[in-house]
């Protein structure tokens, strides 16, 4: 796993917010596959990372919170590891 990713690359704005009643639980979980499988990054990269976003969200995760999505994501997500970061690479 890679933890050299720039803030912008692996946490651009792109990544829509969680908002409470419309989805905002898939959205966080998906957002942190993207970052944490996709980019092929550690938990506590992905955390760092996912700091600003969340700041977005409506309302922001705890940090216990976040940290539980991101684990999550890391075990149970269906993205291949690195995916987004070797995607990029072949561009």
């Amino acid at each position: 796993m890679r933890d050299d990713v720039p803030e912008q690359e692996a946490c651009d704005a792109r990544c829509d917010p969680a908002i409470a009643g419309q989805d905002g639980h898939k959205t966080t979980f998906l957002t942190c596959q993207r970052i944490v499988r996709g980019f092929g990054l550690d938990e506590e990269t992905a955390y760092r990372l996912l700091c600003a976003w969340n700041a977005r969200c409506d309302p922001p995760w705890s940090e216990r919170e976040l940290r539980r999505k991101i684990r999550e994501a890391a075990e149970r997500g269906t993205m291949t590891w690195g995916e987004l970061r070797d995607r990029e690479r072949e561009a």
